[in-house]
């Protein structure tokens, strides 16, 4: 049964990751016109998401087949490269839509000066696909390296012994990882401080029940929730296949289960699958650009009450909110 449950668990893995993230850039790319700052991230990490999807792991399904990689160290280290650079794309993503949120909230006018122009974007989505070339290039040319990861999937040498390899999994980890989150962390803690403090001065200046105080606390509590999620699916994807990633590069004698093993390194794939859900689909633009698009496939999609853009989305800080957090 295991045997038979990771090649269909993996195989979901990329027709959902194609499809979703393959819907938000079809959706997007129709709309492009009328794409935003924020709209222009987000197709980026769909973009790396679902590439990462495809030629990622359509050879490791065939190899898990099979029971030992099928095609070679060129092309074990080219897919170890592909999914290592598309993956860490996806985390610098998410850590720019941390800081554009934190930046949004707590220094409204700079992130409106910043959003007038969407081209300006690129300031974040360019340094995300370089960051997550260099971590990945650098282990094709001598720090770090690719390997065999169990029987069939190929990855990071995390069982490297020599004091450079061993320089790489621990950079790759802090940089990689505990650095993200420290940032997503930070961001999101500065989000939720700011938006309390400007719900205490809306009530000072425009009283406990006014329109724009119940608005800053509904605010509050959508961001919250969805910053719960964010973080939470981070970290419960990438959180065991770090840790042992890890543990086999500090005791490199370390045996664990295969079956561990494969289901951590799952776990961390599976997240290019829920991003689309938890990063654009709950975005309220993104709805509405969705909805364009399905009733531009079919007109019959105008009579649906499925698409609601005007609901689950986060709320921005009312005008006389940010009157008061400047005042």
């Amino acid at each position: 049964m295991a045997v038979a449950f990771f090649p269909v668990a993996l195989t979901s893995v990329i027709l959902l990751s194609t499809m979703l993230n393959g819907l938000v850039v079809f959706a997007m790319m129709k709309a492009r016109n009328k794409l935003t700052f924020r709209d222009i991230i987000h197709l980026s990490v769909a973009l790396s998401d679902m590439i990462q999807g495809i030629l990622g792991y359509p050879l490791e399904v065939i190899s898990v087949l099979e029971g030992k990689w099928q095609f070679g160290d060129a092309a074990c280290a080219g897919t170890a490269f592909m999914v290592t650079w598309l993956g860490l794309v996806s985390i610098s993503h998410l850590v720019a839509m941390a800081i554009d949120r934190c930046l949004t909230i707590c220094k409204p006018f700079t992130a409106h000066v910043l959003h007038q122009k969407r081209i300006d974007a690129l300031y974040f989505v360019i340094p995300s696909w370089l960051y997550g070339f260099f971590w990945a290039f650098t282990p094709l040319v001598g720090w770090g390296g690719y390997a065999n990861e169990g029987l069939a999937r190929c990855s990071i040498d995390w069982r490297v012994t020599d004091p450079i390899g061993v320089s790489y999994i621990i950079s790759l980890f802090v940089f990689c990882f505990v650095l993200p989150v420290a940032v997503m962390l930070m961001s999101f803690a500065a989000i939720r401080f700011e938006l309390r403090k400007m719900r205490h001065r809306s009530k000072s200046h425009f009283g406990e029940d006014s329109e724009s105080v119940k608005r800053d606390l509904k605010a509050e509590k959508k961001n919250n929730r969805l910053v719960a999620i964010m973080i939470t699916a981070f970290v419960a994807a990438w959180t065991p296949y770090s840790v042992i990633s890890l543990s086999h590069s500090i005791n490199a004698g370390l045996n664990l289960s295969n079956q561990i093993e494969q289901l951590a390194a799952l776990f961390a794939k599976s997240s290019c699958t829920f991003n689309p859900i938890i990063y654009t689909f709950f975005y309220k633009e993104f709805r509405k650009y969705l909805r364009d698009f399905c009733v531009g496939c079919c007109p019959c999609a105008m009579n649906l009450n499925i698409i609601r853009p005007e609901q689950t989305s986060v709320s921005a800080p009312t005008t006389q909110a940010v009157t008061a957090a400047n005042a």
